[in-house]
């Protein structure tokens, strides 16, 4: 209840510029969802597993270049400049998808929606960044993760982002490239293992007859209701562990959350292992940040772009990846996500006792 309070007394105390910012975070995590209704709308109506994974991997292409321009140009211009951009071409391209009816047209209007989408973020943190003499940068990330999983939830038809971990305050300062080029590793990987959940996860619980559309509807809002109330205490747990330690942790979480799914007979274990994954996201993603912040060389709009790049490069592979993995075996795929998310997860706990890193 003393967390509860602290928390409540602290956003009632935060400058209505960090509400605006959070605001406008919370509607473009609403716009990130056209990848889960576009797959499950591509596959209701005929379109091949190969097709979809083609079209969603065009979002994916159109946020790497926009992840990391974003990031870039908000060094070059401002971050609210971008923001303005952003937040125009996301809502132009969204008025324009409806209209399609060729695959070709889809494809470019998803490469739009993932350029601007993901433009908008590196300049959202660096905005929210500015801040963070009023509030602690670590519940500045929180709180903005908390508004992604709400715009996640509120998002889905018909019927998902997390209190970034403060294992910042203990943890050895990583400085070096070596290390920011490994950590964007493990997160170039961790990702395509979660955006599974955006492509082939869907497409398989659905094809087995046992999930209609609502359903899968209810396992994402299930994740983002639960990320909404566990994140600011889950990030309160991990304050006095270091960010490898709590890397470890969400990597091996969120490796048996996606990497158990063969084994979904039902909407109970889809919930269970629902639990898992967004418990290993919400501990791993937030912890990645300020974690590259601290090892990387670069300037502060550069390396969130990199970060961005990293983050938006998944979006592109995982859904090439998935679903031609996915066409050969489910279980094949699964099976991978489980064994290299694990490695994923030792790699983090390998870095650490690396000296010097």
């Amino acid at each position: 209840m003393h967390a509860v309070r602290k928390m409540v007394n602290c956003l009632l105390g935060l400058p209505k510029q960090i509400y605006l910012l959070l605001t406008l975070i919370f509607f473009n995590a609403m716009i990130q969802l056209v990848t889960i209704v576009g797959t499950l709308y591509f596959h209701d109506y005929g379109y091949s597993t190969d097709s979809i994974g083609i079209m969603i991997s065009c979002f994916g292409i159109g946020s790497v270049i926009g992840g990391y321009l974003g990031g870039i140009c908000s060094d070059i211009f401002s971050a609210k400049s971008i923001i303005i951009i952003s937040l125009l071409g996301n809502v132009i391209s969204l008025i324009l998808l409806p209209f399609q009816s060729h695959i070709l047209g889809f494809c470019f209007i998803l490469f739009a929606i993932g350029f601007f989408n993901s433009g908008f973020r590196p300049s959202s943190i660096i905005a929210l960044l500015e801040y963070k003499h009023v509030i602690k940068e670590m519940s500045l990330l929180s709180y903005r993760r908390v508004a992604l999983n709400i715009g996640y939830s509120l998002g889905f038809p018909p019927c998902k982002a997390p209190k970034a971990s403060n294992g910042s305050v203990q943890t050895q300062k990583h400085s070096g490239l070596f290390a920011f080029v490994f950590l964007n590793l493990l997160l170039l990987v961790m990702m395509i293992i979660f955006n599974q959940n955006q492509t082939t996860y869907p497409i398989f619980l659905s094809s087995h007859g046992l999930f209609s559309a609502a359903d899968v509807s209810l396992i994402f809002a299930f994740s983002g209701i639960i990320i909404v109330v566990c994140q600011i205490p889950v990030g309160h747990f991990f304050d006095k562990k270091t960010l490898s330690t709590t890397c470890f942790v969400g990597a091996l979480l969120l490796s048996f959350g996606i990497g158990l799914t063969l084994l979904i007979s039902n909407i109970y274990i889809a919930l269970l292992l629902c639990v898992l994954w967004t418990f290993g996201e919400m501990i791993l993603f937030p912890a990645l940040l300020p974690y590259m912040l601290r090892s990387s060389p670069y300037k502060k709009g550069n390396t969130i772009g990199i970060y961005q790049l990293s983050f938006s490069a998944a979006g592109f592979v995982a859904p090439l990846v998935g679903t031609k993995l996915y066409v050969i075996s489910p279980s094949l795929l699964w099976s991978l996500c489980l064994t290299v998310g694990c490695l994923c997860a030792f790699c983090f706990i390998l870095l650490n006792s690396i000296k010097g890193y």
